[in-house]
């Protein structure tokens, strides 16, 4: 595959080890056990994106409030107060049940926002709640197609029971 169809994470060790990083345009699910650093890869998906790639991102979440993923991100010294008033970072706080209907719409306000600030990466935190990963597969519903469409690079969290 080109390396221009590639999407670096910027996460030490994770690019080598994806063959140089994520094709652009997949959406990537990481699964695990409260605790194992799944929300924590995906801001840093993000975060990495903005700051070493010029790849404005998108954080929707669902159970942590953005103040708190802030004060969290700080402790690894990503700024993310500092990506937003930059404009090269936007993050939502909603419900599951929002998110999928505002991604069904044909004038979707979230992905116009993420147009707004030329995103190229999306990380969503908690997608399946505690639903099984096998859950989000093409059945899951027209909100990945949306992304897909969009062009995103997208990482997804969800809680392995």
């Amino acid at each position: 595959m080109p390396e221009s169809d590639l999407v670096k994470t910027g996460i030490k060790g994770l690019d080598e080890v994806l063959f140089g990083g994520i094709p652009r345009g997949n959406i990537i699910l990481v699964a695990g056990s409260a605790g194992t650093g799944k929300t924590t890869l995906g801001v840093e998906f993000v975060y990495r994106g903005a700051r070493q790639f010029n790849e404005p991102g998108v954080i929707v979440l669902f159970e942590v409030a953005p103040d708190k993923l802030i004060r969290d991100a700080a402790l690894f010294g990503w700024d993310l107060r500092e990506l937003e008033r930059d404009g090269r970072l936007k993050m939502v706080f909603t419900t599951r049940q929002v998110f999928q209907q505002e991604l069904l719409q044909a004038d979707s306000v979230l992905l116009a926002e993420a147009a707004e600030i030329g995103a190229r990466r999306i990380f969503v935190d908690g997608v399946g709640g505690h639903e099984k990963p096998q859950n989000f597969g093409p059945a899951a519903g027209g909100q990945w197609d949306a992304i897909a469409r969009a062009d995103f690079c997208c990482a997804s969290a969800t809680r392995r029971r």
